[in-house]
């Protein structure tokens, strides 16, 4: 780790070989495995932000905060530079909120802004976890049918650390999980949210998308799918709706609305049904 005369906080790629899914106690030891050599750095040096995340904190907050009851507790993957749930928990009245991500270097961030923010104690210590490893439990993390609520997909710092995609992604400096990734994020994500969430509990899927029977994109949208198939990687790009409707169902998923949200993006909001529902759909 290193800093500039801006007080920018700097990475340098390093290998992450602990256990992917595991709570990481103590500044040392998360900044050790992530890479940095100095442990003292102040906090706000660790705490790394993200333009796009904060112009859409506020249109976030508001709706989980016209979705998410009081006691709630909320999970959040792909969680980026991590500055958003203290922000959001002070909105929305959850019990209990988890931001995580499987670069290391983006949980040191997210427990800085919880440390910034106070240590909240609505707000837990953020974890390492990939939601694509296969070599977890399916209950992970903290067990089956305990989460009310799951955000996904909110942005990486410009410094270089990746989100939940990251082995996906070579460079961003806002990464929403399912677009910058192949399908089998996708696929993985829903059917971790299947088996994670409480019966009636939601999905919250944050990015643009394709929109309709015919997948109808914006123009802006469009040339961004487009760059991110020619530029980037074959295997990314803007999803369509009605795919990732379709493979919600497979695991007891529903789409209950389409939210917009600024810069041609959207939140879908997805409910888990009840088993019983689920398999009567399916015969």
């Amino acid at each position: 780790v290193s800093t500039q005369s801006t007080g920018m906080l700097l990475f340098q790629r390093r290998p992450f070989h602990s256990a992917t899914f595991r709570h990481m106690s103590g500044w040392s030891t998360m900044l050790r495995e992530a890479g940095g050599e100095d442990s003292d750095l102040p906090v706000e040096q660790r705490a790394m932000r993200a333009g796009h995340a904060e112009r859409i904190e506020e249109p976030v907050a508001q709706v989980l905060a016209e979705r998410i009851g009081s006691g709630a507790r909320v999970l959040e993957l792909a969680c980026g530079t991590g500055q958003s749930v203290p922000t959001w928990a002070k909105r929305v009245s959850a019990a209990r909120w988890l931001a995580t991500d499987v670069d290391a270097r983006c949980v040191v961030s997210a427990a800085a802004h919880r440390e910034l923010a106070g240590s909240p104690a609505a707000v837990a210590e953020p974890i390492v976890f990939d939601v694509c490893d296969e070599d977890l439990a399916e209950d992970q993390p903290e067990g089956a049918g305990v989460w009310d609520a799951i955000f996904a997909g909110l942005s990486c710092p410009r410094v270089g650390s990746k989100s939940v995609c990251s082995r996906f992604l070579q460079r961003s400096d806002s990464a929403n999980c399912t677009h910058y990734a192949p399908w089998s994020f996708s696929e993985q994500l829903l059917r971790r949210a299947g088996v994670l969430l409480t019966r009636d509990g939601a999905l919250f899927v944050y990015g643009p998308f394709a929109h309709g029977p015919d997948g109808q994109m914006t123009e802006g949208n469009a040339k961004f799918d487009r760059r991110l198939r020619d530029e980037v990687n074959a295997a990314f790009g803007v999803r369509r709706v009605v795919d990732l409707e379709r493979e919600a169902a497979k695991n007891g998923l529903e789409l209950k609305e389409t939210v917009p949200m600024p810069a041609n993006n959207s939140i879908l909001h997805f409910v888990r049904r009840a088993a019983e529902e689920s398999a009567n759909e399916n015969e």
